[in-house]
This record gives C-alpha cells, sequence and structure tokens, in this order.
C-alpha cells in the first residue's frame, strides 16, 4: 500500500507515514483494502487547513480583538 498524500511506498500493516506524518485510513489497515488510489483522487485539490490555524493563531494573539472567531465551510471540506 502506498500513503495516499505523498505515493511513497508503506510497511505492511502501516498506520503511520512517516515521511509525510500522516495516520493511514483505519479502514485500509484493518480491511486490508488499497484505497489510496480513491483517497489520492478526492483529495486531488485539497490544500490543507494551515490558513485556519493562523487566522485563529492571529485573533487569539490579540487581546483588544473581536471575541467571537466565526468558522464557517461547507460539509466534508
Amino acid at each position: 500500500m502506498n500513503c495516499s498524500k505523498c505515493n511513497e511506498p508503506l510497511p505492511a500493516q502501516a498506520k503511520f507515514c512517516p515521511k509525510y506524518g500522516a495516520a493511514i485510513p483505519v479502514l485500509a489497515y484493518y480491511s486490508g483494502l488499497d484505497f489510496s488510489s480513491l483517497i489520492a483522487k478526492l483529495t486531488l485539490n485539497f490544500t490543507g487547513r494551515a490558513w485556519v490555524f493562523d487566522e485563529i493563531e492571529r485573533w487569539l494573539a490579540n487581546p483588544s480583538g473581536a471575541g467571537l472567531f466565526l468558522l464557517t465551510g461547507e460539509q466534508g471540506d
């Protein structure tokens, strides 16, 4: 099986990709099925969520900022 993020081969029964730092999907681990190509296809345009955490950190660091941080998004995103 290959990692769904970096596409590097993983050791048998791997639960974690050491190169990318990502957990291997639980269903793939327990079922022995390889969903890496489907996951790669469905996450092709996924860019991560680092921007969200950057914004939250910026908001938390501003003591005179707004008292509420509203985060919205479509389901599954």
